[in-house]
C-alpha cells in the first residue's frame, strides 16, 4: 500500500483498509513525498490510501505530518470508544 495526494483507481478508505490489514496481517506501506512517487511504484501498488484532505480541498502537509495522521487513522485506538 502507498500514499498518495491524489485519488487513483485502487485508491481505499481507512476504516477499508483497517479491515484489509486485520485479514492479511502482512503488508507494506511506502509513503512518499512532496514530489510524489514513481509512476510505476504506484501502478504496482496493490493500494493507495485516500489522500488526507484539508480545508478548502488544501492537502499539502510535510511527510512526517501525514505519516503521524496515517498512523493513527490506521493503528491508532478510540480512547472513547469503550464509554
Amino acid at each position: 500500500m502507498i500514499t498518495d495526494a491524489k485519488t487513483f483507481p485502487q485508491s481505499i478508505g481507512y476504516e477499508r483498509m483497517k479491515a484489509v490489514l486485520g485479514e492479511s496481517g502482512q503488508f507494506l506501506l511506502v509513503f512518499g513525498t512532496g514530489w510524489g512517487l514513481e509512476k510505476r511504484i504506484v501502478q504496482d501498488a496493490d493500494y493507495v490510501l485516500a489522500p488526507i484532505e484539508g480545508v478548502n480541498g488544501f492537502n499539502h502537509l510535510p511527510v512526517r505530518g501525514a505519516i503521524a495522521i496515517i498512523l493513527d487513522r490506521l493503528f491508532g485506538r478510540d480512547p472513547l470508544r469503550n464509554q
